[in-house]
């Protein structure tokens, strides 16, 4: 109902209360979708050099076509365009129960695909 502020008494009704909150989600997603710059699976990469046909990430150059992966995010990355890269991740996996099968943990210490979880049955790993 009331904040003390600068020690005055700001007495905020309903209709006050409702628009300021609206006002304040509407700035934190602005803040959120301006920062992270990730939509729909496309991760915008800043460029430092407009003029040239690369994409920059982490201060790493990549040509146009390029495809890298980075220890320990079991991702598969590909610069597209400048300022546009992608990030493909691992495949989600799923066992019957009763199937004898299990899932392997995630291990971060290996490049993608290989860091991918995998399903084991009867001591052998199937390919995914």
């Amino acid at each position: 109902c009331c904040v003390l502020w600068n020690h005055s008494v700001v007495i905020f009704t309903p209709e006050k209360m409702f628009f300021r909150n609206i006002v304040f989600v509407s700035s934190l997603l602005f803040i959120v979708f301006a920062s992270f710059n990730v939509l729909g699976g496309v991760i915008v990469a800043e460029n430092e050099i407009e003029d040239e046909d690369i994409c920059v990430v982490d201060n790493k150059k990549h040509k146009i076509g390029d495809s890298w992966s980075i220890l320990g995010e079991c991702n598969k990355y590909k610069c597209l365009s400048p300022n546009e890269v992608t990030a493909v991740t691992c495949p989600v996996v799923m066992v019957d129960g009763d199937s004898g099968c299990e899932i392997t943990e995630m291990d971060l210490t290996k490049m993608y695909p290989d860091c991918c979880q995998q399903v084991v049955c009867l001591s052998q790993p199937m390919s995914l």
